[in-house]
């Protein structure tokens, strides 16, 4: 799907879209997809089985209501950000000294 701004997503993110009825594409609506490729900034293509679905209908004039996709988190990837996934590492101070009574 091409964005009219470019965007942050990165493979491996998990996203919702949300499609007015005027756009067609109702068979998408409130779908979710993993992001599987970013061929542009403002490109990025989903792992939705779209096969049989209404055509999307591109028309800026249906209102103020736009079709949108929506980060909605990411799919055991631990946190995404503009550098793609990374584990975060949690340490409690003093924690893991060990410490024997003995």
């Amino acid at each position: 799907m091409t964005t009219t701004v470019n965007n942050n997503y990165v493979v491996g993110q998990l996203c919702r879209l949300l499609i007015p009825d005027q756009y067609g594409s109702r068979g998408l609506n409130e779908a979710e997809g993993i992001v599987i490729n970013i061929p542009a900034p403002n490109q990025v293509t989903l792992n939705i089985y779209s096969v049989g679905v209404n055509p999307f209908i591109a028309n800026p004039s249906y209102g103020p209501t736009k079709p949108q996709i929506l980060a909605i988190g990411d799919y055991n990837s631990g946190i995404i950000s503009a550098t793609g996934p990374s584990i975060p590492s949690t340490t409690i101070p003093g924690a893991f000294i060990n410490i024997s009574p003995l």
